[in-house]
């Protein structure tokens, strides 16, 4: 309410903030149809035009009833459903008109006829405007609740709609991923039922039909028909109850078959937010793996008898991660029971002598950086009874990365202790004879210098001769 605020009221017997309150949609107009006193949030509808003071034809269109717009005329249809028209906004007032408590007075009671929620959108108005004994505002309710609905409606579709193509997506690619495995897949649902299998797994066990026609089969009944490609048959059936019954997850359990080969079985439950749904088996050829382990076993079998049979002791650095492989025969030619050292670099650096790390690690770096086709240094190792031990230590390089870099290096350790001592008496008689021959020579410095004393000649060259 903008003016004359007490207009009309005392019939209602309401305050004019009373009155602002129950109707904010309405106009009062006098007997020459101006429109005197405007409620505030119809103000504020219309704003900027000001229709205070105004004509109503200027502002409105009566649309409902067909009357003449005059005093009289409207007084006549006070008990009528009135619909105006804003001629500014796109807008329709639906109310009732009443005469004022003199007679001199019309005054409209309504509210904008809303339809839609954009009606409200457009016209800038809440459900707060409205009175609360006003229909509209059960109506806005429902339309805003029916939107509401709907628009949760719509999203919750599209994203639905988005899961399953998610899905389909999702199981494509796992199809697709499955059949490209190099290994035999088994799925089954919750009652042994194949859901699905691929063309590896049907290769492996020799079954002559394409993977899409084993969906639905019972697995009991396959794994009884399958049986007699292990050379254990019963035993193949009893382990995979076990493993059904027990439910944990099995890797690496290994097969013979009838025609030399052998499959490696991994086995693991479908288990989803703690809910069981079926069964996954993984199935793959491991034949020329097993074939290769013991070869390879055979190898090292000889390689250590060897190694044993000239008493020398193997090592193998892994010169990424600093880790070396000590052979038995390498730790008790120290003393020390085998493994019983961490095998690591740096363990086996401390036990070198001081005097002899710089001339090792040149002859090792001069090997690295390619200067010498083999490595190989004689070098004293300490015992566990902390005595020196010479060392043979001799090795290559081996194994590069795709860079070119090295990533292993194997050698041996020969035991050289009684060679070196061999070696220092024969160094060492060698110098005795030397100094005997000075002594014994007519010319020799030192037969001068003692020429004129036999004895002590005699003493000397009994000394160096032993």
């Amino acid at each position: 309410m903008t003016k004359n605020d007490a207009i009309g009221l005392r019939q209602f017997s309401l305050s004019a903030d009373q009155f602002a309150a129950l109707f904010p949609f309405h106009l009062v107009i006098d007997q020459q149809m101006q429109i005197i006193q405007v409620g505030g949030v119809l103000e504020r509808i219309l704003a900027p035009i000001q229709i205070l003071n105004s004509p109503l034809e200027a502002h409105f269109c009566i649309n409902r009833p067909n009357c003449a717009v005059t005093f009289e005329a409207i007084c006549q249809q006070t008990r009528s459903l009135f619909l105006m028209r804003s001629l500014h906004k796109d807008m329709q007032l639906k109310g009732q008109i009443v005469c004022g408590e003199n007679g001199d007075q019309l005054i409209f009671l309504g509210s904008p006829w809303i339809t839609d929620i954009t009606n409200l959108k457009n016209l800038e108005l809440s459900i707060d405007d409205f009175p609360l004994y006003d229909s509209v505002s059960d109506y806005l309710f429902l339309l805003q609740a029916k939107n509401s609905a709907l628009t949760d409606a719509k999203k919750l579709t599209t994203k639905l709609t988005e899961q399953r193509a998610e899905l389909r997506a999702t199981a494509s690619r796992l199809t697709t991923l499955i059949e490209s495995l190099q290994i035999g897949v088994l799925l089954e649902d919750e009652n042994r039922c194949v859901i699905l299998v691929n063309q590896e797994f049907c290769n492996l066990f020799e079954i002559p039909v394409p993977p899409a026609a084993l969906q639905g089969m019972d697995c009991r009944q396959a794994s009884e028909s399958s049986k007699e490609l292990f050379v254990e048959p019963e035993k193949f059936i009893r382990r995979v109850d076990e493993i059904l019954n027990k439910g944990e997850i099995v890797v690496n359990q290994e097969w013979q078959l009838q025609d030399g080969r052998t499959l490696e079985q991994d086995y693991a439950p479908i288990v989803v937010d703690g809910k069981f749904y079926g069964h996954l088996w993984k199935y793959r050829d491991i034949t020329q793996r097993k074939q290769s382990e013991n070869a390879l076993k055979l190898s090292e079998e000889r390689l250590a008898l060897a190694l044993d049979a000239v008493e020398e002791g193997l090592w193998d650095w892994n010169l990424a991660t600093g880790e070396i492989y000590l052979s038995p025969r390498w730790y008790t030619m120290l003393g020390y029971r085998p493994y019983e050292l961490k095998e690591n670099i740096k363990v086996v650096d401390k036990l070198i002598h001081p005097e002899d790390q710089k001339l090792m690690r040149q002859k090792l770096i001069a090997h690295i950086k390619g200067y010498t086709a083999f490595y190989e240094a004689e070098v004293r190792f300490l015992t566990k009874s902390g005595k020196w031990k010479w060392i043979l230590d001799r090795g290559k390089l081996v194994n590069r990365d795709f860079q070119g870099k090295f990533l292993r290096m194997v050698g041996t350790h020969t035991d050289i202790t009684e060679r070196k001592k061999a070696e220092e008496e024969l160094q060492q008689q060698y110098q005795r004879a030397l100094l005997l021959k000075q002594i014994t020579e007519k010319n020799s410095p030192v037969f001068k210098t003692r020429k004129n004393s036999p004895n002590n000649s005699n003493r000397s060259t009994a000394h160096f001769a032993g």
